[in-house]
C-alpha cells in the first residue's frame, strides 16, 4: 500500500511538472532568432496649452486668451487665441507584404501619402538603418533586427509628399541632429525603446507636432468685406535644429516673423492656412497686421500683443471687428457719448467730447421740443429716452443713483477721478481731445490714445448755461421733490450727489448691465 501511494504522488507531481512545463513554454518570449517589425502609423497627438496671460481686468486666462486693438472710433478688433485638437481623418494602416497589422483602423491627421522616416539605433546607440514610409501605402516594408535585444525607434516627418530630411549614418543616437531646417517645418517627432520578439513585431507610431502651428480668421461681418491684408506673427525663427534623441529644439539664425496667408477675399471673412510659429514659450508674442482693407476703411500698423505662445501647441487665432458699445466701468457698460435725439433718432453723441442734448427727466424729448419734452419725477420705462436707443447693442437706460456711484463713487476721493480746480495755478486741466470735463476711472490725464478707455463727462452745461464750465448728469433717483444728479464745475465736484427739479436740464449718459 505505501509502494502504491508513493507511485501516485510520484504520478502526480510529475504531471503538475509537465503542465507547468507546457504553460511555461506556450507563454514564453522567443528571444532568438529574427523579429520583423511592421510600423503601424497611430494617431498624431495634439497638445493642449497651459499657458496664461494676463486680462486688462487683472485676471488670467487659461487656453482662451483675448485681446483688443481699436479699429474705428466705432469698432474694436477682438482677438481670441485658444489651443484647439484637430479635427481626426480614419484610415487604413498596412503592413508589409499587404498584411493588415493588428490595429488595422488608426486615427490621424496625415494624408495619404505623407512620407516620414523611421530610423533605429542600438542599445548603445550606434546607427543600424532608416527606412522611408509612406502614408497608405500597403507595399511599406517591414524591417527586420534581432530578436531578444533592445532598439531605440525613431520616426519623424515634415507632412510632406514629396520628401523627409535624411539622418546621417555617421552619428550616433546622441548626436543625430536634424539641422538647418526652415523654422516654417512642420516637424512632427516620435520615440521608442523597446524589446523585439522573435517573429512579428509591432511598431505603433504616434507622431507629436514640434513647432507651434496657428489658424487665423478675420470677420468683417460688422462692417463689410474684407478686400486686402497682409499681416504675421512674431517671434519666429527662421532656421531651427532637432536632436533626435530627446526632441530637443535649437533655434538658429535670426529671428523674424512668420507671414500670414489669406484666402477668401471681397467676402465678410478671410482664414489662413496654418501657419507654423518658432520660438520658446513666450507670453509676449505678437499679431501684426501691416495693412487691412475692410468695409472700406483701410488701417495700418495694427498690433495684437501678449499673446501666450508654447511649442508643440496647436492653435486658433479668431479676429472679429465688433462694434463698440461702450465703456466698462463699475460693473456697468456706459454709452460712448452723451444721449441725442435727431428727427426721430436715438442715439449718442459722436464722441465724448461733444456735449450732446439737455433733457428733464424721464422726458422722450430734449427741452423745449414741445410735446413730450416735459419730464416727471417718478421713474416710468415707456418715457426712458435711453430705451429708445437702438444702436450699440441696444438695452439702455438712464441711470440710477447706484448706478453712477458704481464709477464715481458717493464720497470724496472714494473712485479714481481726474478733475483739477482750475483756479488754481499750475494745475492740469482735464481734457478730452481739447474738450475740458472730468475723467473717471483714472486720476491722470490719459494719453491721447487712450482717452475713450476712460469715462468722460464733458462741461455740457445745464439748459442754457454753463457749457464749458460746468457739467449735470441726471439720474432717476427721486430725492424728496427732485431727482438726484452727478454735478461738478471748474471749482469743484459736488460730493454726495445733489439733488435738482426734475424739469431742471441736464445731460444724460446711458448705461446697461455687463
Amino acid at each position: 500500500m505505501k509502494a502504491y501511494i508513493l507511485f501516485r504522488n510520484l504520478l502526480i507531481t510529475t504531471c503538475i511538472a509537465c503542465f507547468a512545463a507546457s504553460c511555461s513554454k506556450d507563454e514564453s518570449v522567443q528571444a532568438t532568432g529574427e523579429a520583423r517589425v511592421n510600423v503601424v502609423l497611430g494617431a498624431v497627438q495634439e497638445q493642449q496649452s497651459t499657458m496664461k496671460m494676463a486680462s486688462a481686468a487683472g485676471t488670467t486666462l487659461s487656453q482662451v486668451q483675448q485681446t483688443t486693438v481699436p479699429f474705428t472710433d466705432a469698432y474694436t478688433l477682438v482677438a481670441t487665441l485658444a489651443s484647439t485638437s484637430s479635427a481626426t481623418l480614419s484610415q487604413k494602416v498596412s503592413t508589409a507584404g499587404g498584411n493588415t497589422a493588428a490595429a488595422t483602423t488608426t486615427t490621424t491627421i496625415l494624408e495619404q501619402g505623407v512620407q516620414y522616416r523611421v530610423v533605429v539605433y542600438d542599445a548603445a546607440g550606434n546607427y543600424l538603418s532608416n527606412q522611408v514610409f509612406t502614408v497608405g501605402n500597403t507595399t511599406n516594408a517591414a524591417m527586420a533586427f534581432n530578436a531578444g535585444q533592445r532598439y531605440t525607434f525613431i520616426a519623424y516627418s515634415i507632412n510632406s509628399k514629396t520628401s523627409v530630411p535624411d539622418v546621417d549614418p555617421q552619428q550616433n543616437l546622441a548626436a543625430a541632429t536634424l539641422s538647418s531646417l526652415s523654422g516654417s517645418t512642420d516637424l512632427l517627432y516620435f520615440r521608442s525603446d523597446i524589446t523585439l520578439n522573435g517573429g512579428d513585431n509591432n511598431l505603433n507610431v504616434v507622431l507629436k507636432h514640434l513647432f507651434s502651428q496657428i489658424t487665423t480668421t478675420i470677420n468683417a461681418a460688422a462692417i463689410g468685406t474684407i478686400e486686402s491684408c497682409s499681416a504675421s506673427i512674431a517671434p519666429h525663427y527662421l532656421t531651427v535644429g532637432v536632436k533626435l534623441g530627446n526632441a530637443q529644439i535649437s533655434y538658429t539664425g535670426n529671428t523674424g516673423s512668420a507671414s500670414l496667408a489669406f484666402t477668401g477675399f471681397q467676402t465678410s471673412q478671410i482664414s489662413s492656412a496654418a501657419t507654423i510659429l518658432n520660438h520658446p514659450s513666450t507670453a509676449a508674442g505678437v499679431l501684426t497686421i501691416a495693412s487691412i482693407k475692410a468695409g472700406g476703411i483701410t488701417r495700418t500698423g495694427l498690433k495684437l500683443e501678449n499673446l501666450s505662445i508654447t511649442p508643440g501647441v496647436k492653435y486658433t487665432l479668431n479676429l472679429e471687428l465688433k462694434p463698440n458699445f461702450g465703456i466698462s466701468l463699475g460693473g456697468y457698460t456706459w454709452a460712448p457719448g452723451n444721449l441725442v435725439y435727431n428727427n426721430g433718432n436715438y442715439g449718442f453723441a459722436e464722441d465724448q467730447g461733444k456735449y450732446g442734448d439737455q433733457w428733464q427727466v424721464n422726458a422722450l424729448l430734449p427741452i423745449d421740443r414741445g410735446a413730450g419734452s416735459e419730464g416727471q419725477q417718478a421713474y416710468d420705462a415707456a418715457k426712458d429716452p435711453c430705451r429708445m436707443v437702438t444702436s450699440h447693442g441696444g438695452n439702455w437706460r438712464t441711470p440710477t443713483v447706484t448706478h453712477l456711484q458704481a464709477a464715481t463713487g458717493a464720497n470724496r476721493n472714494e473712485k479714481p477721478i481726474f478733475h483739477v480746480r482750475y483756479d488754481l495755478p499750475g494745475q492740469p486741466r482735464a481734457s478730452y481731445r481739447g474738450v475740458a470735463g472730468l475723467f473717471v476711472g483714472t486720476t491722470t490725464q490719459p494719453a491721447e490714445a487712450d482717452v475713450d478707455k476712460y469715462l468722460f463727462l464733458p462741461y455740457a452745461g445745464e439748459r442754457n448755461w454753463g457749457q464749458g464750465s460746468m457739467g449735470t448728469y441726471w439720474t432717476v433717483t427721486p430725492s424728496s421733490a427732485n431727482n438726484e444728479r452727478f454735478q461738478f464745475n471748474t471749482g469743484d465736484v459736488t460730493w454726495p450727489y445733489s439733488s435738482q427739479y426734475y424739469n431742471a436740464g441736464g445731460s444724460i449718459r446711458c448705461v446697461k448691465a455687463q
